[in-house]
């Protein structure tokens, strides 16, 4: 009987211990769960304060921008003519610099546009086709040295086909650019004389000139190279 007694009072206590854990275990759960609950509830507040701080700036940049648009708005409209005069200067200055940039290279006495100056388009047609040739060599073989190998002849050449093709494409809009001038009847106001478009297809066709003499010469050393 003492035993028995004994066995009951143990198996009371250990399930008053059991019920206490279990009752601790939910009470905890409890508890974590209304951390998580408030935790969430702070992540919304904290994500609409941000989508309202958004809001108000994407508000207040769309604010400014009309601000601006009706500001410059109001600008051109109460100085049209003042816009208007200071974007005819600008483009007269604009382009009347760069005729006169172009005209400094064209006429400069190393363009090849002047080589043989004392020889007008027609003259350099009636010489020799060989002796023309043997002047060309020379004269671009003379201006065009390499800076550690002077008798590289190659070099001259490359750099003497450059030149000339550079020449030609500045050459050539420049000569868009005067007929541009004349069509617009324009021609004072640049001060640009009546025949300078003229002296610029006669440089045109001289560069052209010259470029046929050098691509003949060319193929023919080509041909020669080959035949050795």
């Amino acid at each position: 009987k003492t035993d028995q007694k004994t066995d009951q009072k143990t198996d009371q206590k250990t399930d008053q211990k059991t019920d206490q854990n279990q009752g601790g275990q939910n009470q905890g759960g409890q508890n974590q769960g209304g951390q998580n609950q408030t935790a969430c509830a702070h992540a919304q507040s904290d994500a609409t304060a941000t989508n309202l701080n958004v809001a108000e700036v994407l508000s207040d940049m769309k604010s400014h921008c009309v601000s601006a648009k009706n500001t410059l708005e109001s600008f051109l409209y109460q100085n049209l003519f003042e816009v208007i005069m200071t974007g005819m200067i600008a483009g007269y200055s604009y382009y009347a610099y760069q005729l006169y940039q172009t005209n400094q290279m064209i006429y400069d006495d190393a363009s090849w546009s002047n080589w043989q100056s004392d020889k007008t388009l027609q003259d350099l047609l009636n010489c020799s086709h060989e002796q023309l040739e043997r002047d060309l060599l020379i004269a671009l073989e003379q201006r065009y040295i390499h800076p550690t190998h002077p008798t590289d002849f190659i070099y001259s050449l490359v750099e003497f086909s450059i030149a000339l093709h550079d020449e030609i494409e500045i050459l050539a809009l420049q000569i868009k650019r005067y007929k541009l001038i004349h069509t617009c009847i324009c021609a004072r106001i640049f001060l640009i004389e009546n025949n300078s478009l003229s002296i610029l297809e006669e440089k045109y066709q001289k560069l052209l000139f010259i470029k046929y003499i050098f691509t003949s010469w060319c193929a023919r050393y080509k041909i020669d190279s080959y035949a050795k």
